[in-house]
């Protein structure tokens, strides 16, 4: 029997196009990951219009600013600032999540995060597929 050989060949301008993927990919993880958190951030602030005295809550819903950490590139939604008592506003979250001892819990954020779960990853996937997409066909 003799031996076959198979050839996959690239052109040097998809090599080239690759290579700007790769060049650029803080960038494009940033672009891809903001739809998710943005999924997330919305879905927060629609399950807390329904709780009284939440306004300043809901308002305080922030996306951090990416942060790339041991070749992970990630953010997280937030309850920014303090009310107007000087209470942090992620220490009301926190109590509203999981109740105190004078308060009982009403959750919002897992439910919320349960809620996107799918949605979220379908955002991210489809940003990154366009930025994909756009790069293959200059």
């Amino acid at each position: 029997m003799g031996k076959r050989e198979c050839k996959f060949e690239f052109d040097g301008d998809l090599t080239a196009k690759l290579g700007g993927l790769a060049a650029n990919s803080y960038s494009i993880l940033k672009q891809t990951l903001y739809p998710g958190a943005g999924a997330l951030a919305d879905e927060i602030k629609k399950r807390l219009s329904g709780h009284k005295r939440t306004g300043d809550l809901a308002d305080s819903v922030t996306i951090v600013q990416m942060d790339q950490n041991g070749g992970k590139v990630n953010t997280a939604v937030i309850f920014a600032g303090y009310d107007e008592n000087g209470v942090p506003n992620a220490i009301k979250a926190a109590v509203l999540e999981s109740g105190s001892s004078k308060q009982k819990k009403t959750p919002f954020i897992r439910p919320a995060v349960a809620a996107v779960r799918a949605r979220s990853a379908m955002l991210m996937q489809e940003r990154l597929d366009e930025i994909i997409n756009a790069e293959m066909e200059k």
